[in-house]
């Protein structure tokens, strides 16, 4: 057996066994179906913290992918934030005249998570569309904007949303100033 395997395996046990962890997603799609942020939290204690840590830097693997990466720290909690990277997990595309956002779970992720015991993973997913969303499968939605909250026994699920796509900006602007010329061209001309 690969030592790396091993040492991931019994890692993942410690953190389940060892404290909750929460991660919360902020995801924002631009005018463009473009994914314009993309944020990853990690909410845990020092010791997992440590435990993460030990083989790898979570810092130094953000930083080699192009990725931003800081901690903030309150007693024995710690955050780490992770920005700038989007995993190929993650994408947008249209269909029908819809954007839509997914974000695949993968099974052995799946598998793994329902194995050592859901209870120590806290999933809050938050997603800004350009448009009105008009199909999710996010517990709340509200205009444009989606949140999932995966917490306790629930098992990780993949994050769907479909919005309207977003008008031309300016257009309805620009339709109206011709308008109001062609309104103006007619009475100065009677």
């Amino acid at each position: 057996m690969n030592y790396k395997y091993l040492s991931c395996m019994i890692l993942i046990f410690s953190i389940f066994i060892s404290g909750c962890v929460t991660l919360t997603y902020d995801t924002k799609v631009d005018r463009n179906g473009d994914i314009a942020e993309h944020t990853m939290i990690i909410e845990t204690t020092s010791y997992v913290y440590s435990l993460m840590n030990e083989e790898t830097k979570i810092s130094e693997i953000v930083a080699s992918e192009g990725g931003e990466y800081s901690e903030v720290w309150e007693g024995d909690d710690v955050q780490m934030i992770i920005s700038g990277l989007i995993p190929p997990n993650i994408y947008t595309e249209t269909e029908d005249g819809y954007l839509i956002y997914r974000h695949t779970i993968t099974d052995n992720f799946t598998t793994d998570y329902s194995e050592l015991g859901a209870s120590a993973i806290d999933v809050h997913y938050y997603l800004e569309m350009p448009g009105d969303i008009v199909d999710s499968n996010a517990n709340v939605v509200d205009g444009n904007k989606a949140e999932w909250h995966m917490v306790g026994n629930t098992q990780p699920e993949d994050i769907y949303a479909k919005s309207e796509l977003p008008s031309i900006p300016g257009f309805g602007l620009m339709v109206s100033v011709l308008a109001i010329l062609a309104v103006a061209f007619f009475f100065r001309k009677g």
